[in-house]
């Protein structure tokens, strides 16, 4: 809808393909907004091996 002309899109920021070959540009909200993520899950999960690194970098990247 956005590339046809009928919208807008609101999105975090490098969610959107905005690359030279993308018809989208992205425009800063003013004043700046941020929001928190938060990740959960039952305690009795079993998660697998791609879940447990993404996981571990997402942790490191919180920190």
């Amino acid at each position: 809808m956005v590339n046809s002309g009928v919208g807008y899109a609101i999105t975090l920021d490098k969610l959107v393909n905005i690359t030279s070959n993308s018809n989208l540009i992205f425009k800063p909200l003013s004043p700046k907004l941020e929001s928190r993520w938060n990740i959960v899950w039952k305690k009795s999960t079993l998660f697998s091996s791609a879940t447990k690194m993404f996981l571990k970098k997402l942790n490191k990247l919180c920190k």
